[in-house]
């Protein structure tokens, strides 16, 4: 059975690994530094890929399909705001005629970006 010492002391190496790692420094270098054998860098770096990888699938699993909806919301309403202008701007001065350019260029950018996701 692991102590709660045992467990604390063990996130501590592994953190200490990856701040090695993420310094440059080799696995075999960590392991004559921290004077551990390079199984046992080897496999705490593996266990932080890991651990990131199932935070990422989290985050892409239980957050990011709603901030994509969400997004694709807001570019609708970007987009019905230039229809807007396009619609609501038809007199013949120059200013409308830029009023419906800019509306209508709008429209555009929504489309693109929304084709783009």
């Amino acid at each position: 059975m692991t102590s709660k010492y045992d467990k604390q002391q063990r996130e501590w190496r592994r953190l200490k690994v990856v701040e090695y790692k993420a310094k440059g420094f080799t696995e075999f270098e960590i392991a004559v530094a921290m004077q551990l054998t390079r199984s046992l860098v080897h496999k705490d770096l593996e266990y932080y890929k890991r651990h990131c990888r199932d935070i990422i699938k989290g985050y892409l699993d239980k957050y990011l399909p709603q901030q994509f909806a969400d997004c694709l919301d807001n570019i609708d309403m970007v987009k019905k705001v230039g229809w807007e202008v396009v619609h609501t701007s038809r007199g013949d001065s120059i200013e409308d005629k830029k009023m419906r350019i800019a509306g209508a260029s709008l429209v555009n950018q929504c489309i693109s970006i929304k084709s783009d996701l």
